[in-house]
């Protein structure tokens, strides 16, 4: 494929062009390739999902727990039905809970996302490199707008579920960031270096964790308890 992009080029194709017919190649050999050639590619793309749902729903928490007073939302909605020992707080008494408590969790979820965000690199380099992730790389992880295409597509999903993209709801948090880190790329360095690092932001959708939801709805489901194992 490199040397058909260097023929490309030499005739005069934009890269937009040649990004362009790639797209196009890669969807037409998953359509004409057995369901089985794909099947592991698909395997990871489902994990990359449920790991990245996962990370939003600890960065939302931790995003209420930053302020003070934060876990208040969490305490006074917990369903009556859920015990407290699985939320990462494990305190439901207001008058229990600490600074001191709420600094800790916070300190707990920092080393499960920055476990999580490593595992994500780990894992996904084991996939395989083929048309299905090429497609999950370039096309619907390719940011548009300062977001991904992925998050412009859940977006009608987030509303259908009462989520923050609901016509109701005019908070706009799946607008704003959830974080923001530094990143450098080593693979082209004949940039120079002081041109290859650059601000990644992550946007995420509503989780069990988003507390505008919790307020709106009345009610807490915890999506994870302490170190990320599910509730469910």
């Amino acid at each position: 494929m490199r040397c058909i992009e260097r023929i490309f080029r030499m005739i005069g194709w934009t890269e937009d062009q040649i990004y362009r017919a790639k797209l196009w190649w890669n969807n037409l050999k998953i359509r004409l390739l057995p369901e089985a050639y794909y099947r592991l590619s698909w395997e990871y793309v489902e994990w990359k999902n449920d790991e990245l749902k996962r990370a939003y729903a600890i960065l939302q928490r931790m995003q209420q727990l930053s302020q003070e007073g934060g876990d208040e939302v969490y305490i006074y909605n917990l369903h009556p039905d859920i015990p407290s020992m699985v939320t990462s707080i494990n305190h439901t008494d207001q008058h229990t809970f600490t600074d001191e408590d709420r600094r800790q969790d916070l300190r707990r979820l920092r080393a499960e996302i920055c476990k999580l965000q490593k595992g994500l690199v780990t894992g996904w380099s084991n996939a395989p490199d083929n048309a299905v992730t090429w497609i999950y790389r370039k096309y619907w992880w390719a940011y548009k707008d300062g977001r991904t295409r992925i998050w412009n597509h859940r977006r009608q999903k987030c509303a259908d579920g009462d989520g923050c993209c609901a016509c109701a709801r005019t908070c706009g948090c799946c607008e704003k960031v959830l974080y923001e880190y530094w990143s450098r790329d080593y693979r082209n360095q004949g940039r120079g270096l002081e041109n290859t690092g650059s601000l990644q932001k992550v946007y995420g959708h509503c989780t069990a964790e988003c507390a505008c939801c919790v307020i709106t709805h009345g009610v807490y489901e915890p999506g994870f308890i302490a170190e990320g194992r599910s509730n469910s």
